[in-house]
């Protein structure tokens, strides 16, 4: 089996990068939070990837624009504040880098980073021929979709906010 190669997104817009996080960095944020990573470091490597995926699924909301059209990631971009300060083209704000590492040993705990899903209790169902209904209101939900609020408390100040449809940067 290949080993994944971790790109750590450096500032420069790489056009490879594929974390903001290396897997030395993620198992020093898990190791002084109490989280127990797997030992294999290739399963930790799949739950960064997981982790930049659902960081990376926020592109609309994030503040500012890319730095460039070639960089494979969100990030580094231009315009972002933080706490009214400017962060400057070339760096990648340390919020970002928690955020990975905080989902990350969130999928290592908790499983695959699933969307905002919600799941239904079953209304009814039939054996024969196979049907099943949902019930639908506001007590139907028998499960709370996952929120990963830790990483979105990371994430907040990167993130502009959404007002009907439109994202105010």
């Amino acid at each position: 089996m290949p080993e994944i190669l971790l790109v750590v997104e450096d500032g420069t817009g790489k056009p490879d990068a594929n974390t903001y996080a290396d897997l030395d960095t993620v198992r020093n944020y898990a190791f002084m939070r109490g989280v127990k990573l797997p030992d294999d470091d290739e399963k930790v490597k799949t739950f960064i990837i997981q982790a930049v995926d659902y960081v990376e699924s926020f592109s609309a909301r994030f503040r500012g624009q890319r730095t460039t059209r070639a960089q494979a990631l969100q990030f580094p971009r231009t315009g972002v504040y933080i706490d009214g300060d400017l962060v400057p083209y070339n760096v990648i704000p340390k919020q970002l880098v928690s955020a990975v590492c905080q989902l990350a040993c969130d999928v290592s705990e908790t499983g695959p980073i699933q969307g905002a899903s919600t799941k239904f209790a079953v209304k009814r169902t039939k054996t024969d021929v196979l049907e099943t209904e949902y019930a639908v209101g506001s007590n139907a939900q028998s499960a709370p979709a996952q929120t990963y609020s830790k990483a979105m408390a990371f994430l907040g100040p990167l993130l502009g906010y959404v007002a009907g449809n439109m994202v105010i940067r």
